[in-house]
Order: C-alpha cells, then structure tokens, then sequence
C-alpha cells in the first residue's frame, strides 16, 4: 500500500467533467420520478394497482451511467501511482565544417561550380544529422566564424546561400587555421566528442600534413573532396583566371593529401557525390556514433509515470456493447454526426492573434491579406510597398517617428517620383544617424535623379518656349502678308492706272509701323514661358490660342504625360544598379576578425 502514497492523477483537469456528469445524473433522476404513481396513489394500494416496481429498474439505468461516466472520466484524467524513473541521455558531440572559400572554389568541373554545390552539400548534412551541434568556419588565407557550435539549423540554413569567394579579406589557403579555429570552438563548448570536417579542394604543397594533424588536437579530421582529378578552368569577368605567365589556372583535385590528413588525423574521406553516400559514410565514424553519453548525476534523472488509466476502459467498453445491443450507441453517434452552426470565426482565429495572421500572410506574398490583418502601421506599410502601392506606404507612414520609419518613409516616395520629398526624409534620417550608409546612398542618388529631372524639365521648357517664338513669327508674317494684300487692293481701286506705283509705294511705307505694332497679348504669351522656367514642376500646357489652360487636378489613364514615363523609367534604371549584396554583412564580419 506504500505505493499508493503516490497516487494522482497525471490530467487532473479533466475531473472537471464530473461536474456536469452530476447535472446529467439529477436531470435522470428527476425525469424517472416524474412517472411516480406514489406521489398520486397511497403507498397501501400500489401492490394491487401495479405489477411489479417500475422505479428500480430506472433508477439502476441512472446508476450505471453514472457509474460508466466516472470510469471514463476517471481513465482520462490518468490515474498513476508507480514511478518509473529514466536517465536522461544528453549529446556530448558537435562538427565543426571548415569551408574552403579560395578562388579554386569557384572552377567548373561541378556544376554550377564546386562552391555551389558544396553549400548544397552542407544543407543535406544539416538534415541527415539532425542531433548534436553544427558550427561554420570558412576560410582563405585567414579563418572566419560564420556560425558557433549550435543547435539552431535554421540559422546556419540562412548563412549559406551568403556565402562566396569575394567575402573574404584576403584570397589564399591556409587549412591550417581553419583547423585551428575549428578545434577551439569544440574546446570552448566542452563537448566530450567531436569532429572537424574539412570541406576543400586540396592542400597547398607547402603545407605540411603532420602539422594540420597536430593543430587538430585529440579531433578528428574527416574531409569531403570537392572537385575532379581532371579540374576546370575558373571563370572570371575578362575570361579566365591566369597565371603570371599568362597560363590559364586549371586547380585540379588533390586526393592524396586529403586522405593522408584524413587517415592521419584518425577521420575519413570521401569526394562529394550527388546522392547521400558520402555523408552516410562520414557520419558514420565511432566518434558520431557513439555520441551520446549516458548522464547518471541525480540532478539530472527524469520521472516517468506509469498511467493506470486504460484499465478503466475495460468496463467501460463491457457496459458499451450491452448499449450497442439495446441501440442506445446508435442514437448517440446520430447526436454527434449532426453538423455543426456555420461560424464566422475561423479556426486560426482562436490560436493566432490578427498580427500572427498577417506576418503569414506577408511571409507568402499574400499582401492584400497582410495589410487587412496588420495593425502595426510599419508592417502595413511595408505590405504596401511590396505590393507596390507607394502612395499607400507613404500616407501609412506620415504619422511615424523613428528613423526606421522615416527611411522606409523616403523610399517609398522615392518610388512615386516624388524626389524631394524622399530628399528630406533622407536627411532626417541621416540627422538622427549619421552613419546610415544606405540612406546616404540613397539619397545621393535620389539627388541625381531630381537633378536629371531639373534637366529635363528646362529642356522641355525651352523646347516649349522656341516652339511658342516659332508660332508668333509665324502669325505676324501671315499678318503682315494680308496687310499688304489688303493695301494693294484699295490703292487699285482708289487710284487711276498712271498713278497705282505711286500710291502703293506710300501705302507701303505707311504700313509697318502698324505691322511692328505686337498684340499685348501676345507679348505676355512670350513672356509665360521664362515665368516658369527652371522651376521643376510640370510645365503649364498651351492651348492654340497661346492662352495657358488650367492645369487638370490629376492626369487622366489615356494620356499620361510623357515626363512621367521617362521620369519613371529612370528612376527604375537607377534602382537596378543598387547593388543587391546579401553576404554584405559576413564581409563586414570577417573584417572585424
């Protein structure tokens, strides 16, 4: 009975459905007495009115559901009294992948190249080994940390589509630090076992193996070859990669000396495939095998309790064919498959706040979902922006501080065209932090893009001003020619024929004073163009008249003006010559080691 002592239940939430099992019960109760001839006839005269008791058999059906009702709640709620302790196991093992980042990398003989499909290769290694600690070191002429000894694979996932040849300070080989970064790490994170796998190439001939296996310590070296005996040449932007002779760089793969470190170090080797053959071989090493260690220390035992619960089942699915027979199962099973009330809260509703729901819906491109659910302002404004709504980003973000804010702020206007605007976002920004490196980059080409847009601006407005000279010259020679035509007429008709050179050289001197004459408005016409030129708003149009209409409130689908296409189609070419730099970050990184 000392066992018992430790009796409880393992879910003692559920005892809570005692409560309307109780309910159920009286409700039974009260409905079986409510046919009780002993409230209406005298208890003397029962026997004679009536054959047999009818109340036992009703109050012995309420009694059983009563009592199957607790065996199941009771089995539920999992009752346990027998301890069970089990030692907890704990991983005492790690790798360490040291990645060879020289320009030898970069050679063809694997498609798309050899670094390429080593980050492939560390993906599937991340996934067949899902226990232990992974780290990442790369290397060149100098060793980098990219990611510690960790068990988060998602992090060290993200860093490999980041990783190049042009991220390291200096170009080189030298395994030997890498060896050497990769046996600290191990040591700093206190693991009982661990490998190094070397991830490369080749080795340089001046590199002695005995020290690389010597700078490994008690690890193991087990190194995955990358490349072919035959090699490839390296591909570069003027062709390819030579020597100082002038001979094209054809790096070839050194197997000898990787499986001499490899067998020296007490590790393995093998070249990289395509199927998962050589990391199964890799990782079956005693090192990794034998990884985990049994932790026997009190503190660290984990109890198990043995539930007692489903031998309470058993009566309860005896009293559950005696109802299947009387077809009491049959009428329970039509009361569940009822359909249930169309409801308008969905079921993601219930566990998932509207900001976890839109941080979905942005996570899978789904932006009219996301700006309807979020409800943080930056967010809805950055789903507007991808969606390419920029006014709509702009207008979220004009009642936002910060310098997050106001950046994103900028950029959106950039995107509209409307460069000043993003100019004077870009220096608060740059106010608040003056070591912004992107706001000030953009910034300074948003400044190029108004200026070209200036440029254009003057031109159109000259163009605009030679075409309106053109067109008075144009009407004062028609003027002048039917003046003239005019005056030849009267003086033919006023003058004898002796007499008509003589009067229409008179009439001739006469006239060009009132030809000189300029219509007044006329002048202000020609004058309207200087008004507005240089400024970098869009030039007021001229109807036929010479007289300036009013200009539209917005312009119409059908005819665009022609400034804001090209305005538009060069702040995209500007936009496209952003350097898109993802591995920006590890460069910064390895500098500062």
């Amino acid at each position: 009975m000392s066992e018992f002592a430790n009796f409880h239940f393992l879910r003692p939430e559920f005892l809570w459905l005692l409560a309307p099992l109780a309910i159920l019960l009286v409700l039974g109760l009260r409905r079986s007495n409510s046919g009780d001839w002993q409230s209406r006839v005298d208890r003397e005269l029962l026997p004679y009115l009536l054959e047999g008791s009818a109340q036992s058999p009703r109050y012995g059906a309420v009694g059983l559901l009563g009592l199957v009702g607790l065996l199941a709640i009771s089995a539920i709620a999992g009752p346990a009294w027998r301890e069970l302790p089990q030692p907890l196991f704990r991983n005492q093992s790690g790798i360490v992948l040291a990645l060879d980042l020289s320009r030898s990398m970069d050679a063809t003989d694997l498609k798309p190249n050899r670094l390429s499909r080593t980050r492939f290769k560390i993906n599937d290694i991340i996934n067949t080994w899902p226990d232990g600690q992974i780290a990442l070191v790369v290397y060149a002429a100098d060793a980098f940390i990219v990611t510690p000894l960790t068990d988060d694979r998602a992090t060290l996932t993200l860093q490999l589509p980041a990783l190049g040849t042009d991220l390291v300070p200096v170009q080189g080989s030298n395994p030997k630090a890498a060896i050497i970064l990769a046996n600290q790490l191990l040591h700093q994170a206190g693991l009982v076992n661990g490998e190094i796998w070397l991830l490369t190439d080749g080795i340089p001939d001046n590199v002695d193996i005995d020290d690389l296996i010597n700078a490994a310590g008690d690890h193991p070296v087990s190194v995955l070859g990358i490349g072919t005996p035959e090699g490839a040449p390296i591909a570069t932007s003027n062709g390819f990669l030579k020597d100082p002779q002038g001979n094209i760089v054809l790096p070839k793969l050194k197997e000898a000396a990787l499986r001499q470190l490899a067998d020296g170090s007490g590790g393995r080797y093998a070249r990289l495939n395509t199927d998962s053959r050589d990391i199964d071989y890799l990782l079956n090493s005693a090192t990794l095998v034998n990884r985990s260690v049994v932790d026997e220390q009190e503190d660290r035992r984990a109890d198990l309790w043995q539930e007692e619960g489903p031998w309470l089942l058993l009566p309860v699915l005896l009293f559950a064919a005696f109802a299947f027979r009387r077809g009491y199962l049959v009428v329970l099973l039509a009361i569940m498959i009822t359909p249930r009330p169309a409801l308008a809260v969905s079921w993601q509703e219930l566990w998932q706040t509207p900001d976890q729901q839109a941080q979905k819906a942005f996570d899978r491109g789904d932006n009219p979902a996301a700006i309807d659910s979020f409800s943080d302002p930056r967010w809805q404004a950055a789903a507007r922006y991808r969606q390419g709504d920029y006014e709509g980003a702009a207008e979220t973000l004009g009642d936002q501080t910060g310098a997050t804010s106001t950046y994103n702020r900028g950029n959106s206007k950039a995107q509209m065209g409307d460069y000043q605007g993003a100019l004077d976002d870009y220096d608060q920004v740059l106010s608040e932090q003056p070591d912004n490196e992107d706001a000030r980059f953009n910034r300074d080409l948003v400044e190029k893009l108004l200026e070209q847009q200036q440029q254009q601006q003057q031109q159109q407005d000259q163009d605009q001003e030679s075409s309106d000279d053109s067109d008075d010259k144009d009407s004062e020679s028609d003027s002048e020619n039917d003046q003239q035509n005019q005056d030849s007429s009267e003086s033919e008709q006023d003058s004898p024929p002796e007499d008509k050179s003589g009067d229409q050289s008179e009439d001739n001197q006469k006239s060009p004073p009132d030809q000189n004459d300029p219509n007044p408005s006329d002048d202000s016409n020609d004058d309207k163009p200087e008004v507005d030129k240089g400024q970098p708003e869009e030039p007021e149009p001229i109807d036929e008249d010479g007289q300036p209409e009013e200009p539209p409130s917005a312009p119409t689908a059908e005819s665009p003006p022609p400034m804001d296409d090209e305005t538009r189609q060069a702040t995209e070419q500007w936009l496209r010559r952003i350097p898109d730099d993802p591995g920006g970050l590890l460069r910064r990184k390895f500098l500062y080691q």
